[in-house]
């Protein structure tokens, strides 16, 4: 979940290591990179929170809260070492979230997650993805021989493949962790929106469907190295019409069918402590619309005074 658009070489010259410890602010411009020092640790609050609705009614709500605690390992002029853990999870209405949703929450707690970042603090990789993987097979074993249900059985094979790849847990299960690293390396321009075409996953099987990005600093304070980002992402209607089309033939639908009505925007707002580079705020929210269904996810990771 990359979304930074502008990027300089001077970034280099910013570091801790060169002499600087902390971000360029001026009266209209912010850079947002880390200054993170080994053993700092970071402690945030996480909300997770899902409604599905079929028809205007809502069918479907639940949430959890939990504790995040990342340690930097290691920082280097180069990159950083992490560790993310979640800890004290706690589900609000367990009753009603699908099961595979609720199990994934629940064994998440106590994973760690080591990953790098580049020395800006962009997300690089995960390094013990092997060690997550096994522990998702794990669950959807389990929930395998739990279900009677010869369906459910292999659709959970089918969704054990999913996570069979580094990329795939990187995208899926660390979608916390790209949040909170996704505006890293860039520099920010007050009120000066940003539109760059971007793509998102074609769960349709064809080609990514293409989508409008734009990103825009709402607020910044430099007396208190204190800035907000906005970003906001909807498909582009006119090349998501003729995926559609494209789909319909090659599923042997009349040119003249009736094309689903397919919508998604994500809506993102941050909040950053320029000093050391550090996201006090980082909110998602994700609706997306199939005809009469429409599903509401939210993230927020908020800081946690030590």
């Amino acid at each position: 979940m990359k979304y930074c658009t502008l990027f300089f070489a001077f970034f280099s010259l910013l570091h801790p290591e060169n002499g600087m410890g902390q971000n360029v602010v001026t009266d209209s411009t912010a850079t947002v990179v880390t200054y993170w020092e080994k053993g700092d640790i970071l402690k945030f609050s996480l909300l997770q929170k899902k409604e599905k609705y079929k028809d205007a009614r809502l069918v479907s709500d639940g949430s959890s809260t939990s504790t995040i605690i990342i340690t930097v390992i290691d920082a280097t002029d180069k990159s950083y070492t992490l560790n993310w853990k979640c800890d004290q999870i706690k589900v609000n209405d367990a009753g009603a979230m699908d099961t595979f949703s609720l199990r994934l929450i629940q064994i998440i707690e106590g994973i760690n997650f080591t990953y790098k970042a580049s020395e800006l603090g962009e997300f690089q990789e995960l390094l013990n993805w092997e060690e997550v993987r096994d522990f998702v097979h794990q669950l959807i074993d389990k929930l395998g021989q739990q279900s009677k249900n010869t369906d459910i059985s292999s659709a959970l094979i089918e969704t054990k493949k999913i996570f069979d790849s580094k990329e795939s847990i990187e995208q899926i299960i660390l979608r916390d962790v790209q949040l909170l690293h996704t505006l890293y390396g860039g520099e920010y321009k007050l009120n000066e929106k940003i539109s760059s075409e971007t793509e998102l996953p074609n769960f349709l099987g064809g080609s990514p469907f293409s989508a409008v990005l734009s990103i825009e600093m709402t607020e910044l304070n430099r007396a208190k190295n204190h800035c907000i980002i906005q970003m906001k992402q909807v498909l582009d209607k006119e090349k998501l019409t003729k995926e559609l089309n494209a789909w319909m033939e090659k599923i042997g639908k009349p040119k003249d069918s009736k094309l689903p009505l397919i919508n998604l925007i994500d809506e993102y707002d941050f909040e950053i402590e320029l000093k050391k580079g550090i996201v006090t705020r980082a909110y998602s929210k994700r609706v997306a619309e199939i005809d009469n269904t429409k599903s509401i996810e939210i993230h927020e990771l908020t800081k946690l005074n030590q």
